[in-house]
């Protein structure tokens, strides 16, 4: 089973549509909580917000947002308030809590939570850091959740 999953945004509409589909509408026929929210009405003026504070470097192929989905393990309801701190606190710790604009859990089948995360490294947004650059298709973060979260 794959724990985790992401998308990533190279355009302000792009990030717009994944903030729009993914964290507010998305399973509107199970209930959503909504974890962390850096967003008000407009996503790009959240997204401008945050980096202004930071006053972060980027470039023309720079990825301005990643939807992070983590997907909870078949756990107990006793368990799931553990793990959704406990995932709170993985891509808090993996991006700072400053660059997650919005973090969106969805009660469905499969659990999970949506992290609209703005991917710093050393100043500069850097999805490319995150990834492990041999096999671009499993993530360096999927081991470590597993490790961190799962074990």
């Amino acid at each position: 089973m794959t724990f985790i999953k992401y998308k990533t945004a190279k355009t302000f509409k792009e990030m717009e549509n994944i903030i729009k589909y993914d964290h507010l509408l998305h399973d509107d026929d199970y209930p959503k909580e909504i974890l962390i929210s850096l967003i008000d009405d407009d996503p790009l003026v959240a997204w401008i917000t945050q980096i202004s504070k930071g006053k972060y470097k980027f470039n023309s192929k720079s990825i301005v947002m990643v939807d992070i989905v983590l997907y909870c393990p078949k756990t107990s309801q006793d368990n799931m308030r553990q793990w959704k701190e406990d995932c709170i606190a993985y891509i808090s710790n993996k991006f700072g809590i400053d660059n997650i604009m919005t973090a969106t859990y969805h009660d469905t089948t499969t659990p999970h939570i949506h992290f609209a995360v703005i991917p710093v490294y050393n100043d500069w947004l850097c999805w490319s850091h995150y990834v492990n650059k041999d096999i671009i298709i499993k993530p360096r973060l999927e081991d470590d959740y597993i490790n961190d979260i799962l074990l």
